[in-house]
């Protein structure tokens, strides 16, 4: 389930929020393992300096040491949630990141 808080000043502006969604494709009942995504990342404003982070977070499809099961037509799928840490004094704008992921095939 997808839940979302906000705590302090912060306002959020919509509705709309998700994880990252991953599709992955394999053999059928395929294990795999999510082998590295990062544990945070800081995105920066876009045309500015000023960046906020993000701490990572699995969701569903996977257990508590990111293995999965692919399912019996080879696809699987898996979601990355995180924590986004707003400074008091906040630029307001648009951000934007990147984060590597890799899996690994059983």
């Amino acid at each position: 389930m997808q839940s979302r808080s906000s705590t302090g000043a912060v306002i959020r502006v919509s509705s709309e929020y998700h994880p990252a969604l991953f599709s992955i494709i394999g053999g059928k009942r395929q294990t795999y393992h999510v082998r590295s995504v990062p544990n945070n990342i800081n995105i920066t404003k876009i045309g500015g300096t000023q960046t906020m982070r993000v701490t990572f977070s699995f969701s569903n499809n996977l257990d508590g040491s990111q293995h999965g099961r692919l399912d019996n037509t080879g696809n699987g799928s898996f979601k990355i949630g995180g924590t986004l840490t707003v400074a008091a004094n906040q630029a307001t704008g648009v951000y934007e990141g990147t984060f590597p992921v890799t899996v690994q095939y059983n």
